[in-house]
């Protein structure tokens, strides 16, 4: 080391060891480590309440471990229920198909003996659906027709018996259909079976309907747009013609 490296090496350790001995480094000093002190013990404080609220959340786990085993012994519960269910529902299959069993055996001895005029009946109301159902059974009378020139349409009124038909029809269906029923009732109704025969729809009743088509194309076309434009002329006269006072 050099003379003067040397000279300011020892200068600069003598005015440490003099700062070392300064009253206001040594109070900066206390001051330091007694506000590093409050810092440390300010932590542990906290640290100490933080473990006192997590003590205290004991008290909720507490609560939820009770939750959990509610709720396994509702799931147990809820087993225990589905069990009783699917028994249930099987005892019931077995008993309802045991049950439908006796009644199509009984309904087998029902139709094995029922009276012959039913199936005559039923014969007789098909026969009266295939008259029904035959060609020329709806008529239909032509009430006139009101043309219109501006649509080229035409309104068609006529009356007709169709509906009367389909309601003859539909009662024939329904009574086939009682008197098939009638097959599982022990005693024969005959007062049952004339009325059904009797209460047939009358199918001479007559409707009116109307209904719009196109107009038929005339020879010439241009006749009725002649007619058209006169109208439409006369009108425009009409609406211009001054009003009397």
């Amino acid at each position: 080391m050099k003379e003067n490296e040397r000279a300011a090496f020892e200068k600069a350790e003598k005015l440490t060891t003099e700062l070392e001995k300064s009253p206001l480094l040594k109070k900066l000093r206390e001051d330091e480590a007694a506000e590093t002190l409050k810092k440390r013990k300010a932590a542990a404080d906290r640290i100490e309440d933080l473990r006192l609220d997590l003590e205290a959340t004991g008290v909720i786990q507490k609560e939820i471990d009770d939750l959990v085993l509610k709720l396994a012994e509702f799931d147990a519960d809820r087993e225990k229920m589905k069990t009783a269910i699917n028994e249930k529902v099987y005892f019931l299959a077995r008993e309802k198909n045991g049950i439908g069993g006796e009644i199509r055996h009984e309904q087998e001895i029902l139709y094995g003996c029922f009276d012959p005029a039913i199936d005559e009946a039923v014969q007789y109301f098909r026969d009266k659906l295939d008259e029904l159902r035959k060609p020329g059974k709806i008529f239909r009378n032509s009430l006139g027709a009101e043309r219109n020139i501006y649509t080229l349409t035409k309104k068609i009124r006529e009356e007709t018996n169709e509906a009367a038909i389909l309601a003859a029809m539909r009662y024939c269906q329904d009574a086939i259909s009682k008197l098939e029923e009638m097959k599982l009732v022990p005693a024969l109704d005959t007062k049952k079976i004339e009325s059904l025969k009797t209460g047939i729809p009358r199918i001479d009743v007559y409707t009116e309907n109307e209904n719009e088509k196109p107009m038929d194309k005339g020879p010439n076309p241009s006749f009725l747009a002649k007619i058209r434009q006169e109208l439409d002329n006369k009108v425009d006269t009409l609406l211009r013609r001054p009003t009397r006072q």
